[in-house]
């Protein structure tokens, strides 16, 4: 069976709340392995990013937790976003794996590389 998430994303909007803990309050990006959105833990009001990994190209959450694993070797480094927790919620009938991590206003790494010469 495909799942809905392939053409159509979470489609999480304003206020949502996942996993009785966290609020959405904006989409920030989308790639190939899931979406990224800014959320606010509802009883601490910190403001943490989420990145919500697509069931069908995390099978058995290997890439998610291969990715919360290379963020935590990384974690001293200070241009990398401190990894907070791997979580799983349910969609329906999928379990989908959900990095907390926090949020760090500014620049999409990606956009300022593609701005460097020589990038």
């Amino acid at each position: 069976m495909k799942s809905k998430f392939i053409t159509k994303g979470f489609e999480l909007s304003e206020g949502e709340v996942l996993g009785a803990r966290l609020q959405i309050i904006e989409k920030i990006g989308a790639g190939s392995e899931g979406e990224v959105y800014k959320a606010i833990e509802l009883l601490t009001k910190r403001v943490r990013a989420i990145k919500l990994f697509y069931p069908q190209k995390n099978p058995k959450f290997k890439a998610s937790a291969r990715y919360a694993g290379k963020l935590d070797k990384l974690r001293a480094c200070p241009i990398v976003l401190d990894y907070l927790s791997h979580e799983v919620l349910n969609f329906g009938e999928h379990r989908v794996a959900c990095l907390v991590s926090e949020f760090i206003e500014g620049e999409i790494l990606a956009d300022f590389v593609s701005k460097q010469r020589g990038k």
